[in-house]
């Protein structure tokens, strides 16, 4: 299907350079779509490669912007370098939480992660002489005297990045050594693939994705809050990848856009209803298509595709048939 995922990268980077030219407020939208988009990408490939359900993408995206902003106001060193500090923390840290849990099965897993989310979050409301509690922690920008515009451009260059090296990385030995073990983890275990190095990997670039994001996002808004980290925004990334289509390359992008664009017209509609509403929407979405927007556009072309070449085929066996019968009365 790959004149439809060429067709959707074409009208999503054609809408992408039309609202560089809008207002600051599309622009902003479009930062937070990026945003989403990183952690969303980071969970398809252990989610949707491997078939681990990690809750731990969103605590990564905190603890790496946490990392970045404390370090920089402690030692007043450039941001640069609060940046390196946090992807080096954050992937360390996945590092050793998947080393002892990636040999769990899935509800198990998810417990694990869920616990060191919730964990986390909660240390940054207790410490409140480090992180600042409830009232936030400020920081310094990524660009000094940056724009919107350059923010812009920043977030949607880092996003089309990352969703790329996803697409190369699901085309590699690697991505298909995880979609292996995400379809069948004994036989692949069977055939000699290390099951438990290839999900150890998958988590830790799933959380190298999520440290991106979560630095870029931090630098940009300029203040965190232990709730970045929540269950809660870890669920909006997973309702992106499912929405979108769970292990395709295409599926998170499709999902944030959908999502946050849904999510920012469905509050200004119903205010405090949102939730209610959007979970209506979600519910409908997973009854009626549970393979997400991508899965279920490329089924529908491959029965109709399907379908024509039965058509086909019944043609050509009716005109061999008939031929059969003119021999035979001659």
């Amino acid at each position: 299907m790959n004149y439809i995922r060429i067709s959707a990268l074409v009208a999503i980077a054609a809408a992408l350079a039309a609202l560089s030219f809008g207002p600051t407020y599309y622009l902003s939208i479009v930062i937070i779509i990026c945003y989403y988009l990183l952690l969303a990408v980071g969970w398809n490939i252990i989610a949707g490669y491997t078939g681990l359900p990690s809750f731990a993408q969103v605590a990564f995206a905190s603890l790496a912007g946490y990392v970045s902003a404390l370090s920089i106001g402690f030692t007043h060193f450039p941001v640069f370098f609060g940046i390196l500090l946090g992807i080096g923390i954050a992937v360390g840290t996945a590092i050793a939480l998947g080393y002892g849990s990636v040999k769990l099965t899935g509800t198990y897993f998810a417990l694990a992660t869920i616990a060191f989310s919730e964990g986390f979050r909660q240390f940054l409301y207790a410490d409140v002489s480090l992180s600042g509690g409830g009232a936030g922690y400020f920081t310094i920008p990524l660009i000094p005297n940056g724009s919107t515009f350059d923010n812009y451009y920043l977030f949607v260059g880092v996003a089309a990045a990352g969703v790329y090296l996803s697409y190369r990385l699901a085309k590699s030995k690697l991505g298909l050594l995880m979609r292996s073990v995400g379809s069948d983890e004994q036989t692949a275990a069977m055939v000699g693939v290390n099951v438990s190095r290839v999900r150890l990997y998958a988590f830790v670039i799933s959380a190298l994705y999520a440290a991106v994001g979560g630095l870029l996002y931090v630098h940009y808004s300029l203040v965190l809050f232990p709730d970045h980290g929540s269950l809660t925004e870890m669920a909006t990334v997973v309702v992106i990848v499912l929405f979108g289509g769970l292990g395709s390359v295409l599926g998170p992008v499709v999902g944030a856009f959908s999502i946050i664009l849904a999510k920012e017209y469905i509050v200004s509609v119903v205010g405090p209803y949102d939730v209610l509403v959007f979970g209506i929407i979600i519910i409908v979405m997973m009854r009626f298509a549970r393979a997400g927007v991508i899965g279920s556009i490329e089924s529908f072309v491959a029965s109709r595709r399907k379908r024509a070449l039965d058509v086909g085929a019944g043609v050509d066996e009716g005109e061999s048939t008939t031929e059969g019968k003119g021999v035979l009365v001659n």
